[in-house]
């Protein structure tokens, strides 16, 4: 079934623009194809709302791109979801910003894949949020924690200290995030979050817990961690 106009009729996707959007119901899309998105022009996607999103099947998602992403109210992507957001070609993220980004709900990232973020310009990863984030595939950001595994674990076999050996891993992390498109900003923001949360986590540990650290632990612990440690945890350190 096509897309359904106000009186019940069906409506040639090729000729609508935002008047016709603003005269739809929410349901006009619970029928669309997606050659239907295709062949509608980029400008009338101005008149989509949330709950037409909301109505229409995921697989019409198949028919947008970029320019059609760059109309929407950023409003709009309150009615997206996981399959949604599988169903969509990654080309079309090029059209996303940070506005958008934001109105996006979280279960929502549960359809990205490391193609959709590489082609998100890097400013729209200024409406990430922690929620936004912790939904997204475990395997999209297997790019970027490999790659700093990867780059830690062979520093210190190469004898660098652990500051040392963590710079290496922060710097290759930033080389395989600027590659998917995520802002130096976003990245240093997340980054200085683990710190933070990894120092708290030190700080309130009991002082007599590192009577059981070893040097393979200290070794292996980032050096901001050490932020959190105080007088009475390095005097019961072995």
């Amino acid at each position: 079934m096509p897309i359904i106009g106000p009186n019940g009729q069906e409506l040639d996707p090729a000729a609508m623009n935002q008047a016709t959007m603003d005269t739809l119901g929410p349901d006009a899309f619970a029928g669309a194809t997606a050659a239907d998105m295709a062949a509608m022009p980029a400008d009338a996607m101005g008149g989509m709302s949330a709950d037409m999103m909301t109505a229409m099947p995921p697989a019409a998602m198949g028919g947008m791109d970029a320019d059609m992403m760059t109309a929407m109210p950023p409003a709009a992507m309150q009615g997206m979801d996981a399959d949604m957001m599988t169903a969509m070609p990654p080309a079309a993220m090029q059209g996303m910003d940070a506005p958008m980004m934001e109105m996006m709900p979280p279960p929502a990232m549960g359809g990205m894949d490391a193609d959709m973020m590489g082609a998100m310009p890097a400013d729209a990863m200024g409406g990430m949020s922690n929620d936004l984030l912790a939904n997204i595939p475990d395997g999209v950001m297997d790019g970027i924690d490999g790659a700093a595994s990867a780059a830690y674990d062979a520093a210190i076999t190469d004898g660098a200290s652990p500051a040392d050996a963590f710079a290496a891993a922060a710097n290759a992390a930033q080389d395989i995030a600027t590659e998917m498109g995520v802002s130096p900003e976003a990245f240093a923001q997340g980054l200085a979050e683990a710190q933070a949360d990894f120092a708290d986590v030190m700080a309130a540990m009991p002082p007599d817990a590192m009577g059981g650290m070893n040097a393979d632990m200290m070794a292996n612990m980032p050096p901001d961690a050490m932020g959190g440690m105080n007088a009475d945890m390095m005097a019961n350190m072995p």
